[in-house]
């Protein structure tokens, strides 16, 4: 029995569609090869299946036509349709239809890998020719082979800047192929050699859940170290953290040290471009991070008539009074209600326009500096938990009675402007806010 391998190389995938296309190729390739993949391969440039053993033989299949009662007109007429004689139809139980014999599964390949490619789904897809099929990213090459030899397409391609076309020699010498030409094609190979990597520079942490994304976006890792200036450590650690993760994902070690996973390339150049780059959003994030402390929490606040909540449902000072009245309603004690009056005052900060990921918790940090007392600070950094299906709930009796408030008011605003959930489809979080 032959070994099959399939590869579909594209521009580069988004993580979510490699993952995506990851839970999807098993099951296609039951259902048009009869087999699932002994070995799946993916990452930024490729999707790859490896089947060990493909039956050399399709199986003979029954081709169910029309009732025998409806005459010989339509049975001719199904004979026609599929290039058949009238003659090579068999009746069972009051049915005509044809035996489809076994043919040599390179004859039908072709079109059962056209019927997966196709058959793959993303939450975001393209078109990149009119008329063309919708994916990911545009389709760039596909490769099957039967052993050795070719059945679609002519060849793959080796890492984006390091190599060029290759030769994949047979199905079986796929992998190692690949690697000696800069690529490592198992995704679990690369989360062990990241993970290995940044082992090796000590204590290292992910709060944004970086790493699964990372994964997916190399095709060589190599893991390097680079530092920042010293005195980016009088941001608050968070936002430090968050200017490292939310769109460099790179991953702090502490101190004026962070870790990041490159694509090859010279070590030294890479480490001071990302040195630069990370430099660049920290100042960045430092000096909007001064100009809202000189505005103030209350300064912040009185800007929020001028900021829309949702179309329909006024300005976020519209929400924060509705935030108080529930509050109030709820049986919330002094605390809360001055809570719910700056919780949203961070939706003014320069900060969070750059960082939307600090909102709740940088305006905390700004009551804090404005001498607010911890409970009502602490009730401002709660009051969006939790933020993720089991995730961490408010500690504290104001961060439940605010968050509670937060959660009702969404809700009741989204389903009276009739922006209900349906389907896998809950733009604004609706599901989530009632589970929390």
């Amino acid at each position: 029995m032959p070994s099959l391998l399939y590869e579909i190389g594209c521009e580069e995938l988004p993580s979510s569609a490699v993952y995506e296309a990851v839970e999807q190729l098993p099951g296609l390739c039951a259902e048009h090869l009869g087999a699932e993949p002994d070995e799946l391969f993916a990452g930024p440039r490729r999707l790859a299946v490896l089947i060990h053993e493909l039956a050399a033989e399709t199986a003979e299949s029954w081709v169910q036509g029309p009732p025998v009662r409806v005459g010989e007109q339509a049975a001719e007429g199904f004979a026609r349709k599929l290039g058949v004689s009238r003659r090579d139809l068999v009746e069972r139980n009051g049915v005509l239809g044809w035996v489809k014999p076994a043919q040599p599964i390179a004859e039908t390949l072709p079109e059962r890998l056209e019927a997966i490619l196709r058959g793959l789904s993303f939450g975001k897809s393209m078109v990149w020719v009119a008329g063309g099929m919708r994916f990911a990213r545009p389709v760039r090459w596909q490769l099957a082979l039967l052993e050795q030899d070719v059945v679609v397409g002519d060849g793959s391609f080796g890492h984006r800047f390091t190599s060029g076309p290759i030769a994949i020699p047979s199905a079986g010498a796929y992998a190692e192929t690949l690697r000696a030409h800069g690529v490592e094609p198992s995704l679990a190979e690369r989360e062990r050699l990241i993970r290995e990597g940044l082992d090796g520079l000590g204590a290292w942490s992910d709060p944004m859940g970086k790493l699964a994304e990372v994964v997916n976006l190399v095709e060589h890792p190599v893991v390097l170290e680079g530092t920042f200036d010293e005195r980016f450590l009088a941001l608050p650690e968070r936002v430090a953290v968050t200017a490292m993760q939310s769109h460099q994902r790179y991953f702090p070690l502490g101190g004026a040290r962070f870790a990041f996973v490159a694509n090859g390339g010279d070590a030294a150049l890479v480490r001071t471009g990302n040195e630069r780059v990370l430099e660049g959003r920290l100042e960045d994030a430092s000096f909007t991070f001064e100009r809202d402390l000189a505005v103030g929490i209350d300064g912040l606040a009185e800007r929020l008539p001028a900021i829309t909540f949702v179309a329909g449902a006024g300005s976020m000072a519209d929400k924060t009074a509705r935030l108080q009245r529930l509050v109030q309603s709820l049986g919330g004690g002094e605390a809360s209600l001055e809570a719910a009056r700056l919780a949203k005052a961070d939706q003014a900060a320069e900060l969070v326009r750059e960082f939307p990921d600090l909102e709740g918790h940088i305006g905390a940090e700004y009551a804090r500096s404005a001498g607010y007392p911890e409970g009502v600070c602490q009730a401002i950094e709660e009051h969006y938990l939790p933020d993720a299906a089991g995730g961490q709930l408010p500690a504290s009796e104001a961060g439940r009675v605010l968050a509670t408030a937060e959660k009702l008011d969404n809700l009741t605003v989204a389903f009276s402007l009739g922006q209900r959930p349906s389907g896998t489809r809950d733009p604004y979080g609706l599901r989530r806010a009632a589970i929390g």
